[in-house]
């Protein structure tokens, strides 16, 4: 197997991908198919799960004879790939029966080559069906990590509630409690269902880790329904093939 990373704005992507996941997800097994790359990771609280989808072509190279499938520990993968330099590559190889992943970061002036032991993990592979979501949502990255990184400071839980005229985001605890209302106008796209109204409360210490992704979209899509997980997605590029999925379940509000 050899899968090669050569475009900058890719390096710099699938780099940030692990740099992020670190904060919440601690391993999992990435599956190398003739069609792409995939994995799905939860995390040890089983309250949020997390899938990335990219496609064969995304790759600048993409050799793959047999599906290959490998654990890694996503803080030691990460460590190597904070080792990227401006215009650096990211080549991956792995021959058949071996348990060390190659990684190798280069430009015209030097070579920077690693061997990863790999991990033996025992994980499954749920089926995520396509659903459709009461409201849909699309906001700039940057607005919404500020809106989040505003909100922590007041409570342990994001409250997001919906209608057809605002999104009202809010958090609080003994010292009080903050809102954020969103009018319509100042969204890049919002649908939600007729005379539909959603009231929610989330984890705000995860929505806050996927609010760090910023920098692989401009652009945060979210989808949110009573009877279904939060769905926050970042698209790698213009289309939605390949895309960073969340997954977050509510939390039961007595």
């Amino acid at each position: 197997m050899k899968v090669k990373i050569t475009d900058k704005n890719k390096v710099i992507k699938f780099s940030i991908i692990f740099s992020n996941l670190k904060a919440e997800y601690k391993e999992t097994n990435i599956y190398f198919r003739e069609d792409g790359m995939y994995f799905q990771i939860m995390d040890s609280s089983q309250i949020s799960m997390v899938e990335l989808n990219i496609n064969s072509d995304w790759f600048d190279e993409y050799n793959i004879q047999t599906e290959q499938v490998f654990g890694i520990h996503l803080e030691t993968f990460d460590k190597i790939l904070s080792c990227i330099d401006k215009n650096y590559t990211i080549e991956l190889n792995i021959e058949e029966k071996t348990d060390k992943l190659n990684i190798v970061l280069s430009d015209s002036k030097i070579i920077k080559e690693y061997d990863m032991n790999l991990l033996d993990l025992d994980t499954a592979v749920f089926d995520i069906p396509e659903v459709e979501y009461t409201a849909d949502i699309i906001l700039e990255s940057h607005i919404f990590k500020d809106y989040i990184n505003e909100l922590i400071m007041f409570g342990d839980d994001l409250n997001f509630t919906c209608n057809e005229k605002e999104i009202v985001l809010s958090s609080g605890g003994d010292e009080g409690t903050s809102r954020i209302i969103i009018n319509e106008e100042y969204l890049e796209e919002y649908g939600i269902e007729e005379e539909a109204k959603v009231d929610l409360t989330y984890s705000i210490k995860i929505i806050k880790i996927i609010s760090n992704f910023v920098k692989l979209n401009k652009l945060t899509n979210i989808h949110i329904s009573e009877d279904k997980p939060l769905k926050i997605e970042y698209n790698l590029d213009e289309g939605d093939e390949n895309k960073l999925s969340f997954f977050l379940a509510p939390k039961i509000v007595d």
